[in-house]
């Protein structure tokens, strides 16, 4: 089986998923899948699959039961899918670096806002380096908590 925490890409995830599926089974189709997801329609799965959409939110749920994944890798999928759909580099950025850090930031929550000023990209960009630094020699006995940011 493959395991979605090794995927830092969810198009690459689903492709290779996909693949594993059809030779596991060559009667298995992208049709077949979707219907058992739920999906009113196999056209999105299809382009998603083939990178020529982006992965849904709404779909998200459907693909975590599909794999039946824990919560980890649920969260991990959820990640993948934000990667994908962020709306800016910043956005990116932070998505990743809740992956790379091994999900020790998945409860930091940020409103990004499509019109945000300079002076907000400067403030939250030194707070993700200060995140950086500190992840990245923690204390073994530290309980700190994160802080919340909201704009």
């Amino acid at each position: 089986m493959i395991n979605i925490l090794e995927y830092k890409d969810i198009q690459k995830f689903l492709h290779d998923y996909w693949e594993l599926k059809r030779k596991q089974n060559p009667a298995f189709t992208i049709r077949a899948w979707a219907i058992q997801m739920g999906m009113p329609h196999h056209t999105p799965l299809y382009e998603m699959i083939k990178g020529k959409r982006k992965v849904y939110t709404s779909f998200v749920p459907l693909f975590i039961n599909s794999f039946k994944l824990n919560d980890l890798s649920a969260n991990h999928l959820k990640l993948l899918v934000d990667i994908q759909r962020a709306k800016n580099e910043l956005e990116k950025n932070l998505h990743m670096m809740k992956l790379n850090q091994g999900h020790l930031l998945q409860d930091f929550k940020i409103l990004v806002h499509t019109d945000h000023t300079k002076a907000f990209e400067t403030e939250l960009a030194a707070y993700l380096e200060a995140l950086q630094a500190k992840y990245a020699n923690p204390k073994k006995d530290s309980t700190e908590s994160l802080i919340r940011i909201s704009y």
